[in-house]
């Protein structure tokens, strides 16, 4: 029978048949259909359930039928164990495989496999891996292509494919020698364990050898699976010989016994030292083995239990065994000695001498180093042994340093580290931590928690870790900046930032309750809600789509009791595997909200009593305040001028009030969950309101009180008036927003009134930012701004007080000097309230109002009443404030209805509005909701952030400080992600992450710290220091303005500017406008409800110092074509309509500029001057550099006008200007220098270009009186005011002459030319003398009005005294071009240096000027002059170049200019020949009359605009007359005085302040026909009536009117026949005959013949295309 037997182990080595599993009987599995049928023990039991078939059925029966175990039985017992029963249950495989193994199934001693087939009833089927229906006795012939082989993918030790070894991947190895799976078998006998398994698997599956079966592993896993050590400590732990081990063991405990425990000396032996002696003696006894340390450590403890302890005295050192007897003192001073026994016991193996091992008296240092290293292994261990304290989804409530999982010891540790061990006691800290105070808390707990993340390796969250990474990503959305510091180990990775943002998003999503806030609780007293919106700026493609979200947040001002249940709703369950990094965006859909109608509001009371609070312009605290601040230089009664400032700024001193008063609880603060649309929509703010509703039921609130800002509260308005549910809501509106558009008023109510100028030129703040201040922008800065100039004027006004008092009189009594000094003195202000109730101080002001009334009746001083307002605005928002901080609710109302009448006033009609409501809801809150109104009147309005009871804030202010600043990252979603998911999770979790941000702030608070002692601010000596020096700054430059509180007409403080009779009324009146306008509002829509609510508030357009807001700008361009349509296009309609020449008609500019001429504002048309000067210098090579020795003439004002901002003087500035001027000189004498000033006259020619300039910002007065004044900030401003440059110029001549340090600058034989008004001097250095003399030059005093021919009188004038050439340095074109008319008459070199600071040019004009020609360089004046400088206007897009190229080919036209400037009055025959040049101009050189080529070119386009048509020959004429008086001017340049007629009636007119201004025109911008034809608005009727204005003029209606089925009996026909002919063309008007039209030609240029049929002189028009 055994030979017929498949040969399954064919080629198997003796070894292998040790490779036997125990049977399955051996396990005691008891067995069920619920189980395994076969389960054995010792196997996995975590694979997948495996059913049976058929056959593996039949062969485990049989494999049970032999064994006889619990198996079978219980297949018998179930009638089962027949054959051909049917399958049941199932099984593992690995189970099935070992239970049904024919080597587990052979019967003991019988040694043969017979015996077992022939138990199974000779069944077969019991190979493994076999289901063949062969034969049993069949020989198989097996060849390698036949033998099953091992797994191919995986490695047959570890069972995994691929295994990093030092970061890189090892690969399988094939078995390939035979030596090799000799070392595996050897290995898997001795250890009998899965891979033992395996292997026998394989080679009973037919393979003879692992080289046969192509056995894969790695090399590494090999290799620790065959170690030699390993399989002989197997081999000597169970295999024969035991008793040698146990022989060598117990020599070595009696030696350990002898030393160890001796009673004369403590020592300490390395386990080294022991092993090697245990394998020494191994090798005596004829065992030669490596045994391992750990083995021998194992008997060691079994063998002493706890009389011994193994300890590691260093990092480098093994471990020690010692005595368990040794107290702490005793191990630490042994410690030390480890090293030198490791060291000793190294030279002893080097030197062949023997060592026993034992530690002997240590050194200090190695005393510490075991003490240290002891030290490690305490924290380490007590790190180990710290459990997780922080979920795996920390919130904000659990990122406090109380949670963080940090030792005591390690606490201590490092407590003792940072602050000094002599600090700690070690006696003090027995199960405590050390008290550590101040900042070094946070720092000890910080390090601390980067230890316990760093020895867990992130194991264990701490609250640092996690609350530092959220927050950074928070605010930067940096991913590389979460890496940088995970990788330092001072927070968590990125990965776990998402997956907790992604864990707050799936709270969010999962909660459908209403969410409590974590520390809000019911039994923490009254509740407030507060919303706000919060726009996330994400990056999107098109710009669309962004995110507008709405931020919440619940205060509770009664804190929560430790012992109060939770009512915050569940959160996420979230697994403990790793959550995933993202969320899908859910569909969004709007909030629905049906408001239809809109709601009226429910009648109001009418006999609301007004506020008992009389408000003056500055109340007795406020006054007391300023008499403590002040110096003698505002008071008698101050403090002296030298003596530091000791008195804090306005919110440090009332701190310092109201520091002795009990403080108040802080207020807790919880986030809400994010509403993610805008507030702007009705969903979205019944949303709000349903939500805090909701809320405030769940917190058994009587009442719900909302705070919002003035754009949520005007829907939330409607909502709780359609919703009755919502009437135990009670709305406000913020007091913070409320200040900030009171701020708003103020600015607007005192723009351009010199307040913006006061203070940017005292450079407290920049020019930026003062426009935001005045706008009601930057709080904090507009709060600091108004608190200063408020003090300044305050102080102002009382100094005028005292000095209005008569001798006998005192503003204030002996005591309260006395009290004040007092107070001064100790910096102690506890008694500050008794002294304002006083009677002293209380007549002191009395006495004060008394004065601020006699300044405030009608008869007063229009600057004081005006100024005393400005008192007044900002007294009244200091008391607002007052009201917030302090929680008085009475106050805050008061204010309110003071500030009322200023909203209407200047037609805030938003706030004007639902602040008139919110007044009146809050007045009648009494009796319409108690519980509510008791809370505010209890402070429950205003949010106790500190203990202080003076630094209470608004709620709408507390959540800008919260949940916005905290959500708000830099810059937004900007570049974070276009993800939707992305974008949806960053808008769901912001309230988190914001508490989050929050709570990462407060772990480095101190805890220790008391916020009562630290000092306000305001109230630190650097503050204090910075206040005194501003407001000493504002006070130096108001001195140089004008009074505030004098003066019989008012004016602006900064440019003396008056205003009108109407500005002044109205901004004197406009309280008592504000205040009929808020009492009609009133009691027409609140009281009475007579007038709609919603009903448009009238405007009252009250007129300011600012006056009207310009207007966007627009193009000059689009405002032609504006006045065009408006106009223009009437006008031709009309006459077309009603038979008018249309050749008459452009006879006239048809507007009221000629568009040609003249911008839609009336500006003159500019062309850029420059491109002339460019055309002309190309035909000379320009200078390399200027010749030695050359005069130098300077203009004054364009070297003024470089300075973007001048040097903190005027002293600084005049010699600034004078060592810039000294650089000009050559170094060697002689040299001259000359500086030339413009005059400013009030009748000029340049006022419409000077207005121009100017025009974008009124110009700063500042008088220029001493060297040390400080100069303006806005210098433009400055130099663009004339009595300002004149001032300047006199303050450099007197400067400049009175200085020392000028004198040597100058040296001897140079001189420095400056001219003043009409004169000019000389400045030299004489001998002798100690500063520069000032000589008057007789010869250059003139009147020329302009620098632009006073630097040519100068320029002859060096060149008739020596100098030879003369270099001219301005960038103004217009001196290039007279001094190029002029060239001929000097008699030396002109030099003309022009350019920018980086392009520079030096350009010849002598040579220039005999290039062109003397004619030519004289027509070149009038040219200029003709088409456009500065005081005459150019024509429209024809420029400088091409009419410069176009007369210099044709000398008729050269002739005509040069006419231009010869008499001071243009005679007919020059008209006529500038206007056949402008005919030219315009392509038309045959023509003669502009008229007539503008009425040709309208014709021969479809789409002509008005500029570009000629000017009128009426408009032309005065535009020649401007020229040639320009001209005139400039050609009479070398005469110091020349007699100049009145520019009256040449093209300029007289204004009635004595300025000039242009005359377009003279005669009338239409026909009188046409301007006295009307047109008619009526659109019903039918222009039946009357009333029809055409009818009543009997005139025909035209396309023009405004009528519609017009029944107008005069224009039937005419208005047929002219819609008929505008059919072609709707809007245009008819074209003339065909013989009076121009044609094109070929090339599409439109040719005309001449009316005379001759050729034009200039030629064709052909020619000049």
């Amino acid at each position: 029978m055994e030979e017929d037997e498949p040969n399954t182990c064919v080629g198997l080595s003796e070894e292998v048949s040790h490779l036997v599993l125990l049977p399955s009987n051996e396990a005691s599995q008891s067995v069920s259909w619920n189980s395994c049928l076969c389960h054995c023990a010792k196997l996995i039991t975590s694979e997948d359930k495996v059913y049976f078939t058929e056959t593996s059925w039949r062969r485990l029966v049989a494999a049970a039928r032999i064994r006889q175990d619990d198996t079978w039985r219980f297949l018998v017992d179930q009638q089962c164990a027949t054959e051909g029963s049917n399958p049941r249950g199932w099984y593992h495989r690995r189970c099935y495989s070992s239970y049904t193994h024919k080597k587990s199934l052979e019967k003991p001693g019988s040694g043969t496999r017979g015996s077992a087939a022939e138990a199974a009833g000779g069944d077969a089927d019991l190979e493994v891996g076999s289901d063949s229906d062969e034969e049993p006795n069949r020989k198989r012939v097996m060849t390698r292509s036949k033998f099953v082989k091992s797994n191919p993918d995986v490695c047959l030790i570890c069972q995994q494919k691929t295994k990093k070894k030092k970061n890189r991947a090892e690969s399988l190895t094939v078995c390939a020698e035979f030596r090799a799976g000799e070392s595996l078998i050897h290995a898997a006998v001795a250890r009998q364990d899965d891979t033992a398994h395996r292997i026998l698997l394989t080679l009973q599956d037919g393979a003879p050898d692992c080289v046969a079966a192509d056995v894969l592993y790695h090399f590494s896993c090999y290799r620790n699976y065959t170690h030699p050590a390993t399989i002989a400590s197997i081999q000597a732990k169970e295999g024969p010989g035991q008793s040698v081990y146990d022989d060598a063991f117990e020599w070595l405990v009696t030696y350990i016994e002898d030393r160890i425990f001796s009673d004369t000396e403590i020592r300490v032996m390395g386990m080294d030292t022991l092993t090697d002696m245990f394998v020494q003696k191994l090798a005596e006894f004829g065992t030669k083995t490596q045994y391992r340390r750990w083995l021998l450590k194992k008997r060691l403890v079994e063998h002493f239990g706890e009389r011994i302890k193994f300890v590691r005295p260093g990092s480098t050192t093994a471990e020690c065994v010692v005595s368990s007897s040794l107290s702490e003192p005793q191990l630490l001073k042994v410690l030390g000695a480890a090293v030198a026994t490791v060291k000793g016991t190294d030279q002893d193996k080097e030197s062949g001498a023997e060592s026993d091992g034992v530690f002997e008296c240590p050194n200090a240092q190695q005393a510490c180093n075991a003490e240290a290293y002891h030290t490690a292994k305490a924290i380490h261990s007590a790190i180990r042994g710290q459990s997780a304290t922080l979920p795996s989804i920390p919130h904000a409530s659990d990122l406090v340093n109380d949670n963080a999982p940090v030792p005591n010891i390690l606490f201590n540790f490092l407590a003792m580290l940072v602050v000094g061990p002599e600090k700690c006691r070690v006696e003090d800290l027995t199960g405590c931590r050390a008290s550590v105070a101040g900042d070094a808390h946070s720092k000890v707990m910080s390090i601390a928690q980067d230890i316990v993340y760093a020895a867990t390796r992130g194991s264990v969250m701490t609250p640092k870790h996690v609350a530092l990474a959220v927050a950074l990503h928070h605010h930067t959305r940096s991913k590389q900046m979460v890496d940088i510091l995970n990788k330092f180990g001072h927070a968590v990775s990125y990965s776990k930032v998402r997956e907790v943002e992604t864990g707050y998003c799936l709270d969010m999503e999962d909660d459908t309750g209403v969410v409590v806030p974590r520390g809000i609780s019911s039994l923490g007293g009254q509740v407030h809600f507060c919303w706000d919106n919060n726009d996330l700026n994400e990056e999107t493609l098109s710009g669309k789509g962004t995110t507008h979200c709405t931020n919440g947040i619940v205060l509770q001002n009664t804190p929560v009791p430790s012992t109060a249940p939770t009512l915050t709703s569940a959160t996420h369950d979230h697994p403990a595997r790793p959550l995933p990094r993202s969320v899908a965006a859910p569909v969004q859909t709007p909030l629905e909200y049906n408001s239809g109608a809109r709601p009226r509001p429910p009648a109001m009371a009418s006999d609301v009593a007004s506020s008992t609070e009389a408000f003056t312009a500055v109340s007795s605290q406020d006054l007391l305040w300023f008499l403590l601040r002040a110096d003698q230089a505002t008071s008698v009664y101050g403090r002296p001028e030298d003596e530091p400032q000791a008195v804090p700024a306005w919110s440090g001193f009332n701190a310092a009030v109201h520091q002795s008063n009990a403080p108040p609880t802080p207020t807790s603060v919880g986030y809400l969950p994010i509403i993610p649309t805008s507030p702007t929509d009705m969903g979205t703010v019944h949303e709000l309101v349903q939500r805090s509703y909701l809320l405030a039921k769940k917190l058994d609130q009587p009442h719900c009180i909302i705070t919002v800002d003035q754009a949520i509260y005007a829907k939330a308005v409607e909502v709780c008036w359609k919703n009755m549910r919502f009437k135990e809501v009670v709305l406000r509106m913020g007091a913070f927003h409320t200040s900030c558009a009171f701020l708003a008023v103020i600015g607007k109510r005192f723009a351009s009134a010199g307040l913006e100028d006061l203070l940017v030129e005292s450079g407290v703040v920049g020019a930026s930012a003062c426009k935001q201040v005045m706008a009601g922008k930057h709080y904090n800065r507009g709060m600091r701004l108004h608190k200063l100039v408020f003090e300044c004027f305050l102080g102002v006004n009382w100094r005028l007080y005292e000095e209005g008092m008569e001798p006998t009189e005192f503003p204030v009594s002996i005591e309260v000097e006395g009290a004040l000094s007092a107070l001064r003195a100790c910096g102690i202000f506890d008694g500050v309230e008794s002294l304002i109730a006083s009677p002293q101080f209380q007549a002191a002001a009395e006495g004060y109002r008394q004065h601020v009334h006699r300044q405030s009746v009608d008869h007063a001083s229009p600057m004081g009443r005006f100024w005393l307002t400005y008192l007044g605005m900002v007294g009244l928002l200091l008391q607002f404030v007052r009201a917030t901080r302090t929680g008085n609710w009475s106050l805050h109302l008061a204010c309110i209805e003071a500030m009322l009448p200023w909203f209407f006033a200047y037609d805030r009609q938003n706030y004007s509005r639902y602040l008139s409501l919110y007044w009146h809801q809050m007045r009648q809150l009494p009796s319409t909701n108690p519980s509510a109104h008791e809370a505010l009147v209890g402070g429950c309005f205003s949010v106790a952030r500190s203990t202080n009871s003076f630094a209470k804030v608004a709620v709408d202010q507390c959540i800008e400080q919260t949940i916005n600043r905290h959500s708000k990252s830099h810059g937004g979603l900007i570049g974070f992600s276009r993800d939707p998911g992305a974008v949806h999770r960053w808008v769901m979790t912001a309230h988190e992450r914001a508490a989050v941000a929050g709570a990462c702030h407060d772990l480095v608070e101190d805890e220790d710290c008391d916020p009562t002692a630290m000092p306000h601010k305001d109230s630190t000596h650097s503050r204090m220091a910075r206040d005194e020096k501003d407001r000493e700054k504002l006070m130096s430059r108001l001195a140089e303005f004008s009074h505030p509180f004098l003066g019989n007409d008012l004016l602006s403080l900064s440019t003396g500017k008056v205003c009108s009779a109407e500005v002044t009324q109205d901004v004197l009146s406009s309280h008592s406008k504000g205040t009929a306008a808020m009492t009609q509002f009133i009691a027409s829509r609140l009281q009475s409800q007579a007038v709609d609510f919603f009903a448009p508030i009238t405007r009252l357009n009250l007129k300011t110092f600012a006056g009207r807001k310009p207007s966007a700008k627009k193009s000059s361009r689009t405002a032609a074509i504006t006045a065009d349509r408006s106009l223009f296009g009437r006008l031709l309609v009309m006459a077309q309509s009603r038979s008018f020449d249309l050749k008459l008609l452009f006879e006239h500019e048809l507007g009221s500029v000629p568009w040609s001429l003249a911008n839609a504002d009336g500006s003159p048309v500019k062309t850029p001057k420059s491109k002339l000067l460019l055309a002309l210098e190309k035909k000379v090579e320009p200078l390399e550099s200027l010749p030695p020795g050359a005069a130098v003439i300077v203009d004054a004002m364009a070297l003024l006008q470089c300075y973007s901002s001048a040097p903190p003087t005027f002293g600084s500035l005049s010699e600034q200007v004078f060592t810039q001027l000294l650089a000009y000189m050559p170094s060697t004498p002689p040299a001259r220098v000359d500086f030339v000033a413009d005059q400013y006259y009030v009748a000029s020619i340049k006022s419409s270009e000077r207005s121009k300039r100017s025009s974008s910002t009124e110009p700063l007065r500042v008088s220029v009186q001493r060297a040390d004044q400080p100069t303006p900030s806005q210098w433009k401003r400055f130099m663009a005011n004339g009595e300002n440059k004149t001032d300047l110029i006199k303050f450099f001549a007197d400067h400049w002459s009175s200085t020392p340090a000028l004198l040597d600058k100058l040296g001897l034989g140079r001189a420095l030319f400056l001219t003043v008004g009409e004169q000019c001097y000389v400045f030299k250095a004489e001998e002798g003398k100690t500063v520069l003399s000032r000589n008057n030059v007789s010869r250059l005093a003139c009147n020329h009005e302009e620098a632009d021919t006073r630097l040519l009188l100068h320029a002859a004038d060096a060149v008739n005294h020596g100098f030879q050439d003369v270099v001219i340095r301005s960038p103004d074109t217009d001196v290039a071009i007279i001094a190029l008319g002029s060239a001929h008459s000097i008699p030396g070199r002109l030099i003309f240096r022009t350019g920018t600071q980086h392009r520079t040019r030096f350009i010849d004009l002598t040579e220039l000027s005999q290039k062109l020609g003397e004619l030519m360089s004289s027509a070149i004046v009038g040219f200029h002059a003709l088409t456009g400088c500065d005081s005459v206007s150019a024509f429209s897009g024809k420029g400088k170049a091409a009419p410069l190229k176009q007369i210099s080919a044709h000398p008729d036209m050269v002739q005509a200019v040069d006419g231009l400037g010869k008499h001071p009055v243009a005679d007919e025959e020059l008209f006529s020949s500038c206007e056949r040049l402008v005919c030219a101009l315009y392509r038309h050189p045959s023509q003669h009359s502009v008229n007539s080529v503008r009425y040709r070119l309208f014709c021969a386009s479809t789409s002509c605009s008005p500029q570009r048509l000629p000017p009128s020959t009426d408009a032309l004429r005065q535009h020649v007359r401007r020229a040639n008086y320009q001209a005139f001017v400039w050609r009479n340049a070398l005469i110091p005085k020349p007699d100049l007629p009145s520019p009256i009636g040449l093209g300029w007119i007289g204004e009635a302040d004595g300025s000039l201004s242009i005359c377009w025109m003279a005669q009338q911008i239409a026909p009188a026909d046409v301007l006295s034809l009307v047109s008619c608005q009526c659109k019903t009727g039918g222009c039946s009536s009357m009333r029809c204005s055409c009818k009543k003029a009997s005139l025909a209606c035209t396309d023009v009117c405004a009528c519609t089925a017009c029944a107008n009996p005069f224009g039937s026909a005419q208005r047929t026949a002219t819609a008929t002919t505008s059919a072609d063309a709707p809007g245009s008007p008819a074209l003339p005959p065909p013989s009076d039209r121009q044609e094109s030609d070929s090339d599409g240029n439109s040719t005309s013949s001449a009316e005379d049929g001759s050729e034009s002189d200039y030629g064709s028009e052909s020619d000049l295309e």
